[in-house]
């Protein structure tokens, strides 16, 4: 196992973003989703099962995080760090006694201080916490052999000015460059991103076309595989944008098999709205929405589209895709030319009543004239 995360030589800082032949096996020892991992020996082999397992193409910049650098990062949930402990590596284990442990019908072995250790449990119940009770006395073990709770997502940033777009925004996801049509990026605050492809892979759920060109996005939710569970949300966050009279968003979007929830969100002064929500199976078909946006008319948002995994044996089929996602961001209000104000110089006011009462001594004159005349 040593030998595997030595491919971390071939990575970048350790890090990876796709899978590789050469990196196949360190990337899945560090997968941040796998929490257990099952090994055995079969003559000269090493054999691992890991559960559940990783390498899924789309997932590798959230599940690969890199090499552990601290030991007070290190420790696993409720099982204190030995002050005897080395931090060397996620593989890394000070010899101690554990040269060949048998426990049960499960044999354990360490050799020249490298892991082959099972890493989490064999089994769960007595068995599986008795077993990994014994490995942390034999063996001493760094962090990432142990599941460790997720850690409490970043509270979202105040965007510092809205983005320079135009009056209309329309993105049908062709180019692969983030943001997409530099508007709709990937959240952090989420447990799994969109996919962007031609199809989905999944049968008998998503689209198998796009509604626009050739490209959409989707959610994934063949979930045991890739550790996205039942309620796990993916979103697509847009840029900051200034709204006007008149604004609104439009967009096809394709629900088929037994999809969860598709929303939409406005954030506005860091209060969000759901403002759209549509659930379950629309047909094979893509079906199209608009969206009103002239209740924030005047002011900044940010707007979300949130996917997510259902609940059931069947939410493996809830794969949700959007396409050809229109911003309208309204029109500005034309301004209203006012009056001019009435002059306010005194020589002007003088003028005007002078010239007043001579028109009205002129009227008088004709009337006395009209009068003779008759």
């Amino acid at each position: 196992m040593r030998r595997w995360y030595a491919e971390i030589k071939n990575t970048n800082k350790g890090l990876v973003s796709s899978f590789g032949g050469g990196t196949g096996h360190y990337t899945q020892i560090v997968w941040k989703s796998s929490t257990a991992i099952g090994c055995g020996i079969s003559g000269s082999l090493l054999v691992c099962q890991y559960g559940p397992p990783g390498n899924f193409q789309g997932q590798f910049d959230k599940q690969v995080n890199g090499p552990v650098k601290s030991k007070a990062a290190c420790q696993p949930r409720n099982l204190p760090v030995p002050a005897s402990c080395v931090d060397k590596d996620p593989t890394d284990i000070k010899y101690g006694r554990c040269g060949r442990l048998k426990y049960g019908r499960v044999l354990l072995r360490c050799k020249d201080h490298k892991a082959h250790c099972a890493a989490k449990s064999f089994a769960s119940g007595r068995f599986g916490r008795e077993l990994k009770a014994l490995l942390w006395k034999q063996c001493c073990r760094t962090c990432t052999l142990f599941m460790r709770p997720a850690p409490t997502p970043a509270p979202r940033p105040t965007p510092l000015k809205p983005a320079s777009v135009g009056q209309i925004t329309s993105c049908s996801f062709e180019d692969a460059q983030l943001p997409y049509c530099k508007m709709w990026s990937q959240t952090n605050g989420d447990q799994f991103d969109w996919s962007r492809g031609s199809r989905t892979p999944s049968l008998g759920t998503g689209p198998s076309r796009a509604k626009d060109g050739k490209k959409f996005l989707y959610i994934e939710t063949s979930g045991g595989p890739k550790g996205i569970r039942a309620g796990n949300k993916a979103i697509l966050r847009s840029e900051l944008v200034s709204i006007r009279s008149g604004a609104s968003v439009s967009f096809n979007y394709h629900m088929f098999g037994v999809p969860d929830w598709l929303r939409m969100i406005v954030t506005s002064q860091q209060k969000p709205e759901q403002v759209w929500a549509q659930k379950g199976n629309k047909g094979n078909s893509w079906q199209a929405a608009t969206v009103s946006l002239k209740k924030y008319a005047g002011k900044d948002v940010q707007i979300d589209f949130v996917g997510s995994k259902g609940h059931g044996i069947n939410s493996y089929m809830g794969d949700i895709a959007i396409d050809n996602v229109v911003l309208d961001r309204g029109a500005p209000t034309p301004a209203t030319t006012p009056a001019p104000p009435a002059s306010s110089n005194p020589a002007v006011h003088a003028a005007v009543k002078a010239l007043t009462k001579q028109v009205n001594g002129l009227e008088s004159k004709i009337d006395v004239l009209d009068k003779k005349v008759r």
